[in-house]
C-alpha cells in the first residue's frame, strides 16, 4: 500500500492494547498450532504465526485462548484486520507473520472471561 494511502487510512485505536505475557496463546479454528499473542484488549488482539500457506475457510473459524495447554476460552468469533510478514524466518520457506484481529460479537460470559485473561496475562 502506498505511503500516502496508508497515511489517509490511518486509524487510531479506541482502546490501547496491552502487551501479553509469555505463555498466552491463541489457536485458530480446529488447528492444534499455538500462536503467541503479542498484544490484546477488549476489542481485539494480534499474534505471531508460522506461514504454512494454507488458507482457512472464510468466516468459519473461531479463536481459542490457551496457556500451557490449558483451555482458557473457546469459540471466539473474529474478523481479520491485518496480516503482515515479519523479517523473521524459521527455515528458508517458513516465514513468521503477524495477524491482527477484531473480535466479533461476544456473549456476556465471553466478555467476563476476556477481562479475566487481560487482567491475569498482561
Amino acid at each position: 500500500m502506498p505511503f500516502f494511502k496508508r497515511m489517509f487510512t490511518f486509524r487510531i485505536r479506541k482502546k490501547r492494547r496491552l502487551k501479553a505475557k509469555d505463555g498466552l496463546f491463541v489457536a485458530v479454528g480446529n488447528s492444534l498450532n499455538q500462536n503467541q499473542i503479542v498484544d490484546i484488549n477488549m476489542r481485539g488482539l494480534s499474534f505471531y504465526y508460522v506461514d504454512q500457506e494454507i488458507k482457512p475457510r472464510k468466516g468459519s473459524d473461531k479463536l481459542t485462548f490457551l496457556t500451557n495447554n490449558t483451555l482458557l476460552m473457546g469459540k471466539v468469533p473474529y474478523q481479520k484486520v491485518s496480516d503482515v510478514e515479519t523479517a523473521e524466518h524459521i527455515f528458508q520457506n517458513k516465514k513468521i507473520r503477524r495477524q491482527g484481529v477484531r473480535f466479533g460479537k461476544l456473549s456476556f460470559s465471553q466478555k467476563h472471561r476476556l477481562r479475566h485473561i487481560i487482567n491475569n496475562f498482561t
